[in-house]
């Protein structure tokens, strides 16, 4: 996925941005991970008001709204609101749940607390290695 975004990004800005200047489009990338785990107390009040269902819901269609609205873009800023800030947002939604749902069911005091953590950590970089 990050290849693709690479050269989507690299036509984006031979096409769109030599004249226009003034933005890196390396901000497009940044955002949304920044925003993933910047957001996480957002994510752990929506978790705790809404549920995990409901939290995993609203990041599910935030996520599909940013990565649409992005498809539709003509300028930067519109790629960098809708991909960078709504989908990463939605992003941060659903990668932080189940990090609060193994803390519900393994609180701190539990002997397999940190077990559980490390595999939910691993599970994510794992995941890319096997795309």
């Amino acid at each position: 996925m990050n290849l693709l975004l690479e050269i989507i990004l690299y036509e984006y800005e031979s096409k769109y941005m030599k004249a226009k200047g003034g933005f890196s489009p390396g901000w497009v990338g940044s955002v949304p991970l920044t925003l993933a785990f910047g957001a996480a107390p957002l994510s752990t009040v929506t978790h705790y008001k809404l549920g995990t269902r409901m939290t995993v819901l609203g990041g599910l269609v935030l996520t599909v709204v940013g990565l649409s609205a992005s498809c539709f873009s003509s300028q930067a800023w519109h790629v960098l609101l809708s991909y960078g800030l709504v989908a990463g947002l939605g992003f941060s939604f659903i990668i932080n749940a189940p990090f609060i749902l193994l803390d519900e069911y393994f609180p701190y005091s539990h002997p397999r607390h940190v077990l559980t953590t490390s595999i939910a950590a691993c599970g994510l970089p794992l995941g890319k290695c096997k795309l």
